[in-house]
């Protein structure tokens, strides 16, 4: 917890800076962790192409047995835990039938492959054309009392992970699925389970180390998928293409096919936007749609270049639109038909504005960003994007971490790359013994501050269980076991009686 007092500068701004500082604000005023709902959308049935990106392939399945669940939306940090006995109670536990650096080595893995989810960040675009990046979730190893997902160890054959929602439904909506014909529910929840088969994860079992290489890069990573709200496309033919379990999304992190180690471990695009979807970060109201012209009914087709959701309508009065294919199928990089729609580390995803080809993973591109932080308001700076038919602005929040200036016993000055800055409190470490009075230096600025040392903190006080605490002019005074979780983000200060 940090309590920030911004302080009044005088900046002179271009009119072509304010303007795209409102518009920035425009769109930073959404919250991250919007409140979903599903699209009112229709998707085209799939039209299966087994070992190729089939450019009319379903890109993603949103909803599972007649319900729409994934995480809440409030809920940013997934904190794993991996658990001692499977879920069910029977008596497998890790190290079974495995050594402990096996069973070490599974669980890294494991989780190195759900982590592939923190580079992830989805593209939203402004009415002038300026980038705002999404985080799509941070995921981080939790306690056996702290944590939101809990990952079982388990034996069997054939099956390699599976996903269990936990807890109390939060319910949301019921939507009619025109594609289906039947009502849809949609529901939040909080808490998670992962049943992981760890023989499938071990090498010199029973399959090739190919096998176990994409077990470890691909499963985890799959799993959070479902978490986060995208489904498997290739089972019961839930993708609809009259090709049941034939695994022709192999090129879709959410997607099946043979042999096991031609499957793809990375994350798509076409899996982002499954969860950008329903995380919230593309509505309704985002849609970029793309005219098909008039259909044998009588209507008047649309997708959405951005979700790939289809709509018909009876007239085209009602939407803003380009016509598909105006890229005339011309997708290189530099030919202006392009646009990046999410990152991947310092990697950006591209697809064409026009149709649906979308770039694989092998084929995102480094990003090129300027130097030149632009500081025009409170709340955002700007920076640029120079390659070469991906050029675009990118609205970003400051960050106060890049140097700090001290200020006064209370306080000091916390700087943005940009050169923005405000004044934050002190942050301090608890001294060890006495009751009278304390010293010690800000681990930021290194000031040197005084202050007491409390044995007792008052109820009022926000302090953790640990017993670090916030005094009221704002200093945060914290013990050893607190300061990873500070550092992280993850510390939480109450009011109240300590437990």
């Amino acid at each position: 917890m940090r309590r920030e007092i911004k302080y009044e500068k005088k900046i002179d701004f271009l009119i072509l800076t304010l303007i795209i500082s409102l518009n920035c604000i425009t769109w930073g005023g959404v919250s991250v962790s919007a409140h979903s709902q599903m699209l009112d959308t229709r998707y085209d049935n799939c039209v299966g192409e087994a070992g190729s990106d089939g450019k009319n392939e379903m890109w993603y399945l949103p909803y599972w047995d007649s319900e729409c669940y994934h995480l809440d939306t409030q809920v940013m940090t997934l904190k794993y835990y991996f658990e001692s006995t499977t879920k069910y109670g029977q008596e497998f536990e890790w190290g079974d039938y495995m050594t402990s650096t096996e069973a070490d080595d599974v669980k890294d893995a494991f989780a190195n492959s759900m982590k592939k989810w923190n580079n992830v960040y989805f593209y939203s675009y402004d009415s002038v054309g300026n980038v705002i990046k999404k985080k799509i979730i941070n995921i981080v190893e939790g306690t056996i009392n702290d944590h939101n997902l809990s990952i079982h160890p388990n034996i069997g054959d054939d099956i390699f992970a599976e996903t269990f929602k936990t807890g109390t439904a939060t319910y949301l909506e019921t939507k009619y699925n025109l594609d289906t014909g039947s009502n849809i529910s949609h529901n939040h929840y909080s808490e998670w389970q992962i049943e992981l088969y760890v023989n499938e994860f071990v090498y010199g079992r029973n399959r090739t180390a190919s096998e176990v290489d994409y077990f470890r890069a691909g499963v985890g990573a799959h799993e959070i998928g479902h978490i986060l709200g995208v489904f498997d496309l290739d089972v019961e033919d839930y993708c609809r293409s009259g090709l049941q379990d034939d695994g022709h999304h192999e090129e879709l992190l959410m997607g099946y096919g043979l042999p096991l180690d031609d499957r793809t471990s990375d994350i798509t695009y076409k899996d982002i936007i499954g969860v950008a979807v329903a995380r919230g970060f593309h509505t309704d109201n985002d849609h970029k749609w793309l005219y098909l012209g008039i259909q044998s009914d009588g209507t008047y087709k649309f997708i959405c270049s951005i979700c790939n959701g289809v709509k018909y309508a009876t007239s085209v009065g009602e939407f803003s639109y380009d016509w598909y294919q105006t890229c005339n199928r011309s997708h290189n990089l530099t030919n202006g038909n392009m646009m990046a729609v999410a990152s991947y580390g310092t990697k950006d995803y591209y697809k064409c504005k026009y149709c649906r080809y979308v770039a694989s993973f092998e084929n995102i591109v480094e990003q090129n960003y300027s130097d030149t932080l632009i500081n025009y308001s409170d709340t955002y700076h700007t920076y640029t994007n120079n390659v070469l038919g991906l050029e675009y602005i990118v609205c970003e929040e400051h960050s106060y971490t890049d140097h700090y200036e001290k200020h006064n016993s209370a306080g000091h000055y916390a700087y943005c790359a940009c050169a923005d800055y405000i004044e934050t409190a002190h942050v301090l470490m608890r001294p060890v013994g006495g009751s009278i009075g304390g010293l010690s230096i800000c681990k930021y600025c290194g000031e040197q501050v005084s202050f007491g040392v409390l044995d007792s903190i008052p109820a009022h006080y926000p302090h953790t269980e640990n017993g670090s605490y916030i005094l009221p002019n704002g200093i945060i005074v914290l013990v050893p076991e607190d300061e990873e979780a500070y550092l992280n983000g993850t510390l939480e200060f109450r009011t109240g009686e300590i437990m």
